[in-house]
């Protein structure tokens, strides 16, 4: 099947024709078996049992304590992040992860999405993805509580960090797992 056109754009002056341009799109083309790559084991220190609690500050200068949330592809445990930032009123939290198990984040984010036809956008020069959201990624809090909002988004690059984006965490989900956050938009509104 040929890819789809939209009508050119006319030139300055000219008037509009009928040549087309072919979309830039990054979904495969249908594939009847699809495989999916495997998913390296993390290594034993990155998993939650073993990981110290991470202390940050809220704005007062004060000292909170961070929950550690696990993150599952296809309920294999890939990483860890404590979302360490968020929107409070929308519901949102997104946080830092760094696939120490995964040698090549950008190249396995990008065939997950491709192998299971999840919409992303890249630049493959700079390896820089972001993803729509991911069916199969579950996060997991430390009190065994997934966390669901309207969907999850991973963005970032190799040659920096990734990023995991939860938005839209309904409340009073989002106060009781996140209750650091909450406070954190009261006292900076106060």
């Amino acid at each position: 099947m040929p890819p789809k056109t939209q009508p050119a754009k006319p030139a300055q002056g000219g008037r509009g024709g009928s040549a087309t341009v072919p979309r830039k799109h990054h979904l495969p083309p249908t594939n009847p078996s699809p495989t999916i790559p495997p998913i390296p084991k993390p290594h034993p220190a990155h998993i939650n049992a073993f990981l110290p609690i991470l202390p940050y500050q809220n704005l007062n200068n004060q000292a909170v304590e961070a929950r550690i949330y696990q993150i599952f592809l296809d309920n294999q445990l890939i990483e860890t992040t404590t979302f360490e930032h968020a929107d409070a009123p929308m519901g949102v939290v997104f946080g830092q992860i760094t696939f120490p198990a995964i040698e090549a984040p950008y190249d396995f984010i990008k065939s997950y999405c491709t192998t299971n036809k999840i919409p992303f956008d890249d630049f493959p020069t700079e390896k820089v993805i972001s993803t729509q959201t991911i069916p199969s990624l579950k996060v997991i809090s430390e009190r065994g509580q997934e966390i669901n909002g309207l969907g999850n988004q991973i963005s970032g690059m190799d040659s920096d960090s990734f990023e995991l984006t939860i938005p839209g965490i309904p409340y009073p989900l989002f106060a009781e797992e996140f209750p650091h956050h909450v406070n954190a938009d009261k006292e900076r509104f106060s």
